[in-house]
Formats: C-alpha cells, sequence, structure tokens
C-alpha cells in the first residue's frame, strides 16, 4: 500500500507530500491544480520517463513509501542491496533539468528498470482504453500460480529456491572464472618478465656498476675540464724550463678530488698524486 507520496521541483507543484489513508482516495480540482503531477510522479516511481519540461528548477524530485509490500519485492529490493526500514519500502527518483535521472530503491542507487519492476508489483495505473494491470505477464503468471492451489504454491516456492541457488552458483562460477583470468594474466607477466631477465643475464654487483656508469655520464662534462686542468698542470708549459713541482701536483690534485666522487676510476690517480704531494712537501723541508 501506497502511504505518503512526495513531490518537490515540479513546474506546476513545487513541495506537497500526500499522506493516503487505506480505502479509496480521490483528488479532484481545476485543470492546471496538479492532478497529472501525482500521476506523473507515481510514473517516475513506476520506471517511468518525464519531459524536462516538467522540472523547475534543478531538478524534480519523488518520493513514494510503501507499507506491506508483497515477498517478491522485498527479495527484489535486497538483491539490489537495498533495505526494509522495518515493514516500510522508500522508493526516490530524481530528474535533472537537463534530464539525467538516478533511481533509488531501499537506500540504494539502482537502475530505472528496477524501478519498473517493482513497480509492476506496487502500482496500477488504469487508462481509459485499457487495463494495464492485467497486461503483465508476471501478474497474470502470478494470478495463474494463485490459482492452481497449494501443492503447486510449494512447487513454486522450491522451484525458486533452487532458482536462487543456481544463481548464486553462476555467480560463484563467473568470479572464479574471473580470478582465473587474473591468474593466467599475472603468470603471463611473471614468465614475460624472466624471459627478460634471462636474456639480460645480469652479473652480481652489475647495478651498481651500472649506477657509477650513470654517474660518470651526467657528470662527463665536468669529468673532461677536471682532468684536462690536471693533466695540464703535471705536463706544464712548453715555455717553461722548468715548473714548480709542488705547485702543478697541488693544481692536479685539487682537481680531480672535485670529481673523484664522480667516477671511481679517478680515485687511483688522486691518491697517487696525493702521495706524490705529501712526497714533495716532505723533500722540499
Amino acid at each position: 500500500m501506497l502511504d505518503e507520496l512526495s513531490i518537490s521541483g515540479s513546474a506546476i507543484v513545487h513541495d506537497v507530500a500526500l499522506e493516503l489513508k487505506p480505502g479509496l482516495t480521490v483528488l479532484t480540482g481545476e485543470t492546471g491544480t496538479g492532478k497529472t503531477t501525482v500521476l506523473t510522479a507515481l510514473s517516475l516511481l513506476a520506471g517511468g520517463k518525464v519531459p524536462a519540461t516538467q522540472v523547475s528548477g534543478e531538478r524534480l524530485a519523488v518520493e513514494g513509501i510503501w507499507s506491506a509490500v508483497p515477498t517478491a519485492v522485498v527479495d527484489w529490493v535486497s538483491e539490489a542491496g537495498g533495505e526494509i526500514d522495518g515493514e516500510l519500502l522508500v522508493l526516490r527518483r530524481t530528474v535533472s533539468s537537463e534530464g539525467r535521472s538516478r533511481a533509488f530503491a531501499g537506500g540504494a542507487s539502482v537502475p530505472a528498470t528496477t524501478l519498473a519492476q517493482l513497480g509492476e508489483e506496487l502500482t496500477a495505473i488504469h487508462g481509459q482504453s485499457d487495463q494495464l494491470l492485467l497486461r503483465r505477464s508476471s501478474l497474470q503468471r502470478d494470478l495463474l500460480d494463485r490459482s492452481a492451489g497449494s501443492d503447486h504454491q510449494q512447487r513454486v516456492a522450491e522451484h525458486r529456491e533452487v532458482w536462487n541457488q543456481r544463481e548464486g552458483i553462476q555467480a560463484q562460477l563467473m568470479e572464479a572464472t574471473k580470478n582465473s583470468a587474473q591468474v593466467l594474466a599475472r603468470r603471463e607477466e611473471a614468465v614475460i618478465g624472466l624471459e627478460l631477465i634471462v636474456a639480460i643475464n645480469p652479473r652480481v654487483g652489475e647495478d651498481a656498476e651500472l649506477k657509477q656508469e650513470a654517474v660518470r655520464l651526467e657528470n662527463v662534462d665536468e669529468l673532461v675540464e677536471a682532468t684536462s686542468v690536471a693533466l695540464a698542470a703535471l705536463q706544464g708549459s712548453d715555455d717553461e724550463a722548468t715548473g714548480h713541482a709542488q705547485s702543478s701536483i697541488a693544481t692536479a690534485h685539487k682537481a680531480l678530488s672535485a670529481v673523484v666522487g664522480r667516477d671511481a676510476a679517478l680515485e687511483s690517480s688522486d691518491s697517487q698524486l696525493q702521495e706524490l704531494l705529501i712526497l714533495v712537501d716532505d723533500v722540499s723541508a
């Protein structure tokens, strides 16, 4: 039973809440008082569409509260992730001015098709020329099952239980298949990675050598300049008959010391220059 219907943001009815009582409720009024808006709201909650011209402002919002809902509806809402608050089911639908729509059943976001499925059990809209409810195949099937007696009802319940078990097993199988595909994909990635490692054939300590080489290449300009200064200091000038040995060695040592951390190959030469500098100092003393 529909207990309450709330409408807000309609082009005709801006904000209204109808509390319905058991029995017959009649809505009357002149043209433009909102009777069609109520039918439009019910249609929305049953999964129907609404033209954007019905929306006033940013969005149209419709909410319906049902009590004593059928068991099938409770099951559908639970499967969709929604909840029944006590014995009350809350359906909600919003439509933006751009025409974008969102639907909710029991607090869970659901597609409009789910509202249509629920609406078949909760709402019957009578047209002027036909009875839409009796045209629904789900209701025809339900009426036929009800007329078949208690034994048939028991078989229907057993069939529903077996079907639900089948759906659960099918979902588990799909999940297992998905997981298996992921495992195979990770295995293939691991095999490709291993093949690359085998093809590269890395040596122990090669990573440290590569890091040193990278540092050397990044600082190649500084290394060339430093070694050139050191070489020029040690070779001396062609115009000089003699050179100041201590000063030349000190200049070369200073040039290499500044870049020895960027090229380990210069450590030996730098150490030798340092020893020569100490030796020259001792001799000159």
